[in-house]
């Protein structure tokens, strides 16, 4: 069991060593991007910026889906519905 544990030690360091790497190259790829170097294709820049600003995107979409719309019309305090159809009305609205 012992020599189990020490012949994954290697590997476990080796993938540790691998993972660092491509995460240290995709930060400084973000700074260079960030910087607006010309040498950086237009692809590989907007597909950076595109996911490193995908936490700002949710938050400003969560704000307007949590605000009230900006058409909202409260109805009067004295409302009563009326309904006088005799079946329902079945409608799809997207």
């Amino acid at each position: 069991m012992f020599k189990t544990f020490i012949r994954k030690i290697p590997l476990f360091l080796a993938n540790t060593v691998v993972f660092l790497t491509i995460l240290c190259l995709f930060g400084w790829l973000v700074r260079e991007t960030t910087k607006g170097k010309q040498w950086v294709p237009h692809n590989v820049s907007r597909s950076v910026s595109f996911f490193t600003t995908l936490p700002d995107r949710l938050v400003k979409a969560k704000a307007a889906v949590e605000r009230l719309p900006l058409v909202y019309v409260p109805s009067p305090e004295r409302f009563e519905p009326i309904n006088k159809l005799e079946e329902d009305v079945k409608v799809l609205i997207s």
